[in-house]
């Protein structure tokens, strides 16, 4: 019975749902009774029975208070109030005319109903229950008590018990439904929760490994490679570079987070600038057209993994491709930035790549996948790679902080 509201939201709801239908149903048993009463009085001229319709005024200004206020002030007041009213109507209608038939009793019945459907105040569906069976105590032991001071013989009314079970029953059902929920909701919270954890996770596995790519195997090759004796002073600092990067886990921070004052100096502010000034700086020969500055038009994550999807993507070119010239092209349009990196070197056949070789699949492919975005690769054996990466911009409506759309880009698994 959530109505589909928030678990911890929807009992209350219900509760006073159903104690405004409650005082719906009281309106009713009053006004039936008040009209009764006058029907009465000019039907059977000789008995007087306005005096009974005069008594339920009270007990209707005490139920337009509690609908307003519903407190427990108010119910108590309603209760007390609608007792006295009760017994006023009860022992005027027995005076006047002795019950004998189905009829009497329903009128009767009226104002005792009209007093079990007080509603109570909103503290829970048992304490709404117990002011239901109040009311049913009262209106009993008051109309009781009238039918002993005019010799009437007692009956059970069937009809109020009947009421009284009704409300009780509606009130359980809302204390039973809810206690599922409260027994599930851990558990979803949990479930939640370890969903992602596991998500958390696996973006930093893939960072690691595309990391792992970039520094340690690419180092490790370049190594292999190099002639025998001391390394070169440039392939020295290379490797410092990268030892610095690693061993001081500033990968692991957020894009956006502050820098640390030790970090190492070539860390531009404009990543995709220093990706491409460190391999000029290894020798490529790096033609860039466009504009440059449209990354910032990306959020922070988004331009981290497009700096080093293309450092990557050149560093390629220098072991790979075995080209010395390669062209950089970034293009902004309104929904998102193309990024083109193109060689002319000998090319490959993507479908021929070993699996283990993880430079295209998570260097490039992952990390751009990561933020949303899509990779597109051309290339031939003998004439050259085109590499194509598109990433969804990031509108200020997006930003964090902006209050006007979500506060982060969510990335595609």
């Amino acid at each position: 019975m959530s109505l589909g509201l928030p678990n911890h939201l929807a009992p209350s709801r219900v509760i006073a749902a159903i104690a405004r239908a409650c005082h719906g149903v009281a309106w009713v048993c009053l006004v039936f009774a008040g009209m009764s009463m006058v029907i009465l009085q000019y039907a059977e001229s000789p008995i007087i029975t306005w005096p009974a319709a005069v008594a339920l005024l009270p007990m209707a200004v005490a139920l337009a208070v509690h609908c307003r206020e519903r407190t427990t002030l108010s119910a108590a007041t309603y209760l007390v109030i609608g007792a006295a009213s009760s017994f006023w109507y009860a022992q005027t209608l027995f005076a006047q005319r002795v019950p004998e038939s189905s009829t009497d009793a329903y009128l009767t019945s009226l104002p005792k109903v009209a007093l079990i459907m007080v509603g109570g105040p909103a503290l829970g569906a048992a304490a709404a229950a117990c002011w239901a069976l109040a009311g049913f105590v009262l209106a009993e032991s008051v109309v009781l008590v009238a039918m002993v001071g005019t010799s009437v013989n007692p009956w059970l009314d069937l009809s109020t018990l009947a009421a009284t079970g009704m409300v009780c029953a509606s009130f359980a059902t809302v204390s039973i439904g809810r206690s599922a929920p409260e027994h599930v909701q851990p558990a979803l919270h949990r479930a939640a929760r370890d969903d992602e954890l596991a998500r958390v996770r696996y973006r930093l596995e893939l960072r690691a490994a595309a990391l792992l790519h970039d520094t340690m195997l690419s180092q490790l090759a370049a190594i292999a490679a190099a002639p025998r004796g001391r390394l070169s002073e440039r392939m020295r600092a290379s490797i410092q570079r990268d030892l610095d990067l690693v061993v001081g886990e500033e990968w692991l921070a957020p894009a956006d987070s502050p820098r640390r004052a030790d970090a190492p100096s070539d860390r531009h502010p404009t990543e995709l600038e220093a990706a491409v000034d460190r391999s000029r700086h290894d020798g490529l020969i790096v033609d860039v057209s466009g504009d440059m500055d449209a990354v910032s038009l990306l959020g922070p994550e988004s331009a981290r993994s497009v700096a080093l999807a293309v450092r990557q993507c050149l560093v390629n070119v220098t072991e790979h491709a075995r080209a010395e010239r390669a062209e950089l092209n970034v293009i902004a349009t309104e929904d998102e930035l193309t990024i083109m990196v193109i060689d002319g070197g000998v090319g490959f056949d993507e479908s021929g790549v070993e699996p283990h070789r993880l430079g295209l699949r998570e260097s490039v492919r992952g990390r751009i996948a990561d933020v949303g975005g899509s990779v597109d690769i051309w290339s031939s054996i003998g004439h050259g790679t085109s590499v194509v990466m598109r990433v969804p911009r990031e509108h200020p409506s997006e930003r964090p902080g902006s209050g006007t759309g979500p506060s982060a880009t969510v990335p595609r698994s």
